[in-house]
């Protein structure tokens, strides 16, 4: 072979190496687009030496939304993670089973993991997962794991650890719970007497944790009631097992012998003396109806970006909505309290951003009244508006809610480009009078496009305003 015929043996070896590489890239962007995997969060909480880790996985079969704690101690948030696997691969797995089934009915199949917290004292936590996933069967799986946190020792401890386990402490449990189903306006109806019994000789407790001053026992859905009662609570009074706790954790957790546990009041919406005067914004409102808009954040709290939200919005004298989850006000409520204080209006976006239309109407209840509640307890105000999570609501979702249901005339798409000039594009285009512009606080990159929000609006002489305000407006104009 001539010295030139190898030149050009080597050129096309090249093209034809080029060309595959350029191929395969192709390909795995393809491949990329088809799943967007959000990179995992992990933010602050004003928990001591609790952080909060947050994962959303979209999938064109698939919605997967995560949130656990993360400690200081790594050991501890390993075995957290290894539930969380867990949890994860049983949903995949039974994904992976019905793909025939998704894919012919274009259905997205999701999966929630959730977690509230319960802080004993200093050192003593409670932390209870839910895991709900809604694949092929119209009712979905729902599950409950309850873990118990010593962080003074770093480590999980359970029933065995708190209590001097007997005959006679599993027959008084068993009695009390069966007085407290029976009793229960949620659940008497829907009680499996019998199921109950069996749950008592097979239990190894794993389904208890402590509060300040109840036992909680958590059961999985259909473990001891009916489907429509979801996944049952009941609470006893931590007092009436007293004499069963080991001595030194009856000295850590203080108890103080009483009968009965309290019970706050969950009534949702604001006290009626608190609802605003529509007729006393009406000129303030007709001056500016021409170019307002509602600027509203999903998700939040978090404890940068909002303060940064909130920042911003000051320095151009603006006024947003945020609508809020529970699970994370609980996590942040001076963060809560702040945005209050400083004039924006808080909505409830539910408990943990269940999509309602594929729960039960008890679960409906609480995923909207436990954030009312909650608000109540920080400012005293529960919630002026409501935002349905994925905009999905029906009939049935909305008769438990007492406040009105805003959508949005703007998604920016925030939380899928994470790109501010993205963002600022999408308002760009379909900015006009009475818009709704949807964001989310949770991403840094909002709070970057945010910067360039606000001083356009300002440049087209907008102004922001509570969403109430827009949809009042609105009802004037119809």
């Amino acid at each position: 072979m001539t010295v030139i015929q190898k030149v050009y043996a080597t050129l096309v070896f090249l093209l034809l190496l080029l060309v595959g590489l350029t191929f395969s890239l192709i390909v795995t962007e393809s491949d990329t687009d088809k799943q967007v995997k959000a990179t995992e969060e992990v933010t602050q909480s004003h928990y001591p030496g609790i952080n909060i880790g947050t994962e959303v996985i979209e999938d064109p079969n698939y919605h997967m939304a995560i949130h656990r704690p993360v400690f200081e101690d790594e050991p501890l948030t390993e075995q957290i993670l290894t539930y969380v696997n867990q949890k994860q691969e049983e949903f995949l797995e039974e994904v992976k089973q019905n793909q025939p089934y998704l894919e012919e009915r274009q259905w997205q199949a999701n999966f929630y993991l959730t977690f509230d917290i319960y802080q004993v004292n200093e050192t003593l936590y409670s932390f209870v997962f839910n895991a709900e996933s809604y694949v092929a069967g119209a009712n979905g799986r729902q599950s409950s794991k309850v873990f118990m946190v010593d962080l003074q020792k770093n480590a999980t401890i359970s029933a065995q650890t708190l209590f001097e386990e007997s005959t006679e402490m599993y027959d008084d449990v068993h009695q009390q719970l069966k007085k407290a189903f029976e009793s229960s306006p949620d659940y008497q109806d829907m009680f499996f007497e019998e199921a109950l019994l069996e749950w008592k000789q097979e239990t190894d407790l794993s389904n208890l944790y402590v509060t300040e001053d109840a036992l909680m026992f958590t059961f999985d859905k259909y473990e001891v009631t009916a489907g429509a009662a979801g996944s049952p609570e009941i609470a006893l009074p931590l007092s009436d097992f007293h004499t069963f706790l080991k001595e030194d954790w009856r000295a850590r957790l203080n108890i103080e012998i009483e009968n009965d546990i309290s019970t706050g009041d969950t009534t949702s919406g604001a006290p009626d003396e608190e609802q605003t005067d529509i007729d006393d914004h009406d000129d303030e409102e007709n001056s500016q109806e021409t170019k307002v808009v509602a600027l509203t954040f999903d998700d939040g709290p978090h404890p940068e970006n909002t303060l940064k939200a909130l920042q911003l919005l000051e320095k151009y004298d603006m006024t947003a909505t945020f609508f809020m989850l529970g699970s994370r006000i609980d996590f942040y409520p001076d963060l809560v309290q702040e945005v209050f204080k400083r004039g924006h209006e808080i909505g409830n976006h539910t408990w943990n951003h269940k999509q309602l239309t594929k729960i039960s109407d008890a679960a409906i209840q609480e995923e909207v009244n436990r954030v009312d509640q909650a608000l109540l307890n920080i400012n005293g105000q529960a919630s002026t508006v409501f935002r349905p999570p994925y905009g999905s609501t029906n009939t049935r979702v909305e008769q438990y809610v007492d406040v009105p249901t805003v959508l949005w005339t703007i998604d920016t798409l925030d939380w899928k480009t994470k790109d501010p000039d993205a963002i600022l594009a999408e308002v760009k285009e379909n900015l006009k009078p009475g818009a709704i512009i949807l964001m989310h606080d949770i991403h840094a990159t909002t709070i970057e496009a945010l910067e360039l929000v606000l001083p356009y609006l300002e440049e087209r002489g907008y102004t922001s305003v509570e969403v109430s305000k827009v949809l009042r407006i609105h009802d004037k104009k119809s």
